[in-house]
Parts: C-alpha cells; structure tokens; sequence
C-alpha cells in the first residue's frame, strides 16, 4: 500500500472522528436541554425526540462499530440492574402477587430503566467531559430562566412566557406559606438537579475567588432555594459551610464559625418561628412523612414482602400502600425512596441498589480534583431523595449515568496508565 493511500485512509478516519463527536455532541446537549426543559415530553416532545435519537445512535454504533458500548465494570453491573434485573423482577412480582388489577401507572421504574440505557451514549472520556459541560450549560440556563420567572412574578411583567412552562406542567409558580409567612415558589421539574450547579460553583469559587464566580454562586444558590422544598432550602441555605469545608480539608475553627454565622443568619432573616415549623414534626407534609413508618412496618411485618417484596402497582392491592398515597391523582408510591426500593424489590433485590449508591460514591470522591464537586453534589442529591421521589425519574438516573461514565472511564485510563 503507497503511502498516498495511507495517509488518505488517516485523513478519513480522522474526518469520521471529528463528524462522529459532532453528532454525538449535538445529541448530548438535546438530551439534557430536554431533560432539563421538557422532561415528561410536554415542550414540542423534546423528551421523545432525544430519546429516539440517542437510541437510534447506539443502535448505529453497536452494529456497523467494532469497539463496544460497555465493558464488564461497575457501570456494566449498575445499568444491568437498573434497566433489566429490578424491571423485570418488579413487572414478575406485579404479575404474580396481585395480578393485572387496575390501571398499571406505576411506570416510573420501567422509564427509569430505560433511560438508564441512553446513558450510554458516553462511550469514552471525551464524550462523558462534553456530557458534564452540557449539564452545567443547560443547568445554568434553568437557573437563570428562575430567576427571571421570579422578577416577572414580583413585577408583573412578561407573564405570557412564564406560562409557556406553567401551562405544559414543566414548571409551577406560586407561594408557601410557613406560620404565616410566603415564600416564593418557582419550581421546574428539573429543580432537584441544580444541587450539582450548586456543588460546581461553590468548588470553583473556593479554588479561584472571584466577583463572577461569586456572582454565578449566588444565582445557582438562589434558584434552588426558590424551589420551595424544605429540603432545598436547607441545603442551599447551609451550602457555604458545607462546600467550604469540603473543598479546604478537615473542620477548623474558621470553618466552625463560618457555619455558625450562616446558619445563625437564616434563622434571623426567616424568624425562628417558620424554621421550627419547617421542621415541626407536627407540621401536615413531616407529620404525613413520620406517619407513613407505621405503613411500613405493617408492609415489612411480612416476611415475604420484607425479604422478596410487593413488585409495581402494589397500590392497587395493598391496603397499607394505599393509606400511604392518599388520594394523590397518577400516584403509585411514596416520598421515601429508600423504603420504596425494599417495599418494591425486598431486601434480597434491593439491597445491591444501595451498595451500587456507595461504591460509586466511593470511586468518585477518590477521583482527580476537577471532578470533586460531584462526589459531594451527588451525596447530597442521594440525602434529598431520602425524602423525595427524585432517583427513578429523569432528573435522578441521568446525571447518576454520567457520573458512572466518568466514573468508568477514569478507572479504565487508570488501568491503561498503570
């Protein structure tokens, strides 16, 4: 073979490189910007457009690639269990303990799952470092669109575009009120996903203080709070201390009272009063969440369900299941999600949920310094889904997909370097 036709066929494959990574990077960004602003397919079905492309791409790369999507890692195991074990283990227990009862809604595993799947359009290190640019990218967006929701709210103006998001149920604008105090409520499904936003910029504000970064600070901090979640507020509120200590090393008596001075500051500017109610066992959304243990314990009172559980749409037979959900319109489970996984799957199938949640925590706070930001950012996320049904819904599995990409990758080069 001439070296003319070598050096044609390198220009080729190079060609191929570059179009291939501008497909998947378009790709990417489409999927986070209808993740972030259409995730249940309201917005000019985004949502299924992605989807559809994404799996398409992969459909292409696994036929005509001779490199493979995965390989038999961590990622391999946790995208197995999420997008095939627990599926199909929970439609085997639907079927088997209460039968094609009712209407099946309890659908949010099943999506879940598959979105699982799409993560793995990250195939390498450089598509898993265009996928976290595309998150914060779209994320700042979200942040900024709050705020802006929020100056049309307070002066009345531009409303018609706020209601482009209220009217296709992406986003809801209104108040809470707490002993008698509002506070302002702009809430976008995709809000719980700005704790990484947050997380981001206060670790680079702690590595380059600067006015701008301070600034982006404020706003990312701003637009969770204004999410209205208790949850959300609590962690934007104590999110200084909190990255601040993270990012300098062990408690020191400077961090110890910067904590002090912001958690004593929220309390003057909200009054003790609405704090003690925000955390009142007795206030209606605690006292619903404290009741729903007696649930579960007449639910794991049975040794089968303790050990093999209910499986999906368990709300239709089961009593204590019920009593739990209320009379919520299109819901099929509660708030606690830790004791959703064994309610559904039982102890044997959901356990390796929460050992998959700690090894990957594990690899990713031992991972380099430009990638620390996550480790706490996705244990946070994982403390507020406690307590919210965010993990199995769009704005849970597919930044928990990327970090398991990066994470993947980062061993694999390690591996390589070694």
């Amino acid at each position: 073979m001439s070296v003319a036709v070598v050096m044609n066929i390198s220009r080729l494959q190079v060609y191929q490189s570059k179009y291939t990574y501008w497909i998947l990077s378009v790709l990417i960004v489409l999927t986070w910007v209808a993740a972030v602003f259409d995730p249940i397919g309201n917005v000019y079905s985004l949502r299924y457009v992605s989807l559809i492309s994404v799996f398409l791409w992969l459909f292409l790369k696994v036929s005509f690639s001779n490199s493979g999507i995965i390989s038999v890692d961590l990622r391999f195991v946790s995208v197995f269990y999420f997008a095939v074990l627990t599926p199909f283990y929970g439609l085997l227990l639907f079927l088997i303990r209460g039968g094609w009862q009712g209407d099946f809604i309890d659908t949010s595993y099943l999506a879940s799952g598959i979105l699982m799947i799409s993560t793995l359009i990250y195939v390498d290190k450089r598509s898993v470092d265009i996928g976290l640019s595309a998150m914060i990218a779209v994320l700042r967006m979200l942040a900024i669109t709050i705020l802006l929701v929020q100056l049309s709210s307070v002066f009345s103006i531009g409303n018609s575009w706020v209601s482009f998001f209220t009217e296709r149920n992406v986003a809801l604008v209104s108040y809470r009120e707490y002993a008698g105090f509002q506070f302002p409520y702009v809430y976008f499904l995709a809000s719980p996903i700005l704790i990484y936003i947050v997380g981001y910029d206060w670790c680079r504000f702690f590595k380059n203080p600067s006015f701008s970064s301070a600034l982006l600070c404020l706003l990312s901090v701003f637009a969770l709070a204004l999410s209205g979640t208790r949850a959300h507020i609590l962690i934007a509120a104590l999110s200084f201390p909190i990255f601040f200590v993270y990012t300098r090393g062990k408690y020191s008596v400077v961090t110890a009272i910067l904590a002090l001075i912001t958690i004593s500051s929220a309390l003057l500017i909200y009054d003790p009063q609405v704090i003690g109610l925000l955390f009142s066992p007795t206030e209606t959304s605690n006292s619903m969440k404290i009741g729903m243990l007696d649930n579960y314990a007449n639910i794991f009172d049975s040794p089968i369900t303790f050990l093999f559980g209910q499986g999906f749409n368990a709300h239709v037979w089961s009593d204590d299941v019920r009593i739990m959900i209320g009379d919520a319109l299109g819901a099929s489970k509660s708030e606690l999600t830790y004791l959703e996984i064994i309610r559904v799957y039982g102890l044997i199938i959901g356990i390796p949920a929460f050992i998959i949640f700690g090894l990957v925590l594990r690899r990713i706070f031992s991972m380099p310094h430009e990638y620390r930001w996550l480790g706490l950012s996705f244990l946070l996320y994982l403390v507020n889904a406690a307590i919210n049904p965010y993990i199995f819904s769009t704005n849970g599995i597919l930044p928990f997909g990327l970090i398991l990409a990066l994470v993947s990758c980062n061993k694999r080069i390690k591996v390589s370097d070694s």
